[in-house]
């Protein structure tokens, strides 16, 4: 890496939106932009373009895989690789690539810090429904799955494969979350509770 200065790191939050290799192409053509990929512990497909696209960057790029879920565990990470990076590189510039709103606080914190950071949203891309509209079916088929509901993340993720096969991983990712984020669900330590 040359010029501390001039580099810029775009983290991408692949929980929240949908990071397509076109926008790896657009947003890192430049050779002082660095790209990172955070990518759910529940999340276990990529597009084979995404993955060529960051492998494309070398040491430019690199997926970074949670290893536990919790509520807001990669927005945590995500933050924290900031940190790790702002120590790291000086006058460096990061661009979180996510919806999420709940990242402004700390943006303007360090911006007052004297860090140069903001967030951008990608658009999302669904096959077909969004997640906040595929929440109450899915709410609907818990509460009528009682006593056989999946007890993890995992056992849930491929619960929904299996109902509902013409979504995406990526939709379902979203649509747990948004459970989560409604407290329909609470997760920890890859363990789901159900509030229904």
């Amino acid at each position: 890496m040359s010029n501390k200065q001039s580099l810029t790191f775009f983290l991408a939050d692949n929980e929240n939106v949908h990071i397509r290799a076109q926008d790896i192409e657009e947003l890192a053509s430049d050779p002082e932009f660095h790209f990172r990929v955070f990518i759910g512990a529940t999340q276990n497909k990529l597009e084979t373009d995404l993955v060529m696209a960051v492998q494309s960057l070398g040491e430019r790029g690199q997926f970074i895989h949670m290893r536990e879920t919790g509520k807001n565990a990669l927005d945590f990470f995500l933050v924290y690789t900031v940190g790790q990076l702002s120590v790291r590189y000086p006058g460096a510039s990061f661009c979180i690539l996510s919806s999420d709103r709940d990242y402004d606080p700390l943006i303007r914190h360090l911006r007052a810090e004297g860090i140069l950071i903001k967030r951008q949203s990608i658009r999302k891309e669904h096959s077909g429904n969004q997640p906040s509209s595929l929440m109450p079916g899915i709410t609907d088929m818990l509460r009528k799955a009682s006593s056989a509901r999946p007890k993890s993340v995992t056992a849930l993720c491929n619960w929904l494969r299996a109902k509902m096969p013409d979504y995406s991983d990526q939709e379902l990712h979203s649509a747990i979350r948004s459970m989560e984020q409604s407290n329909v669900i609470t997760i920890s330590e890859n363990k789901v509770k159900y509030r229904i």
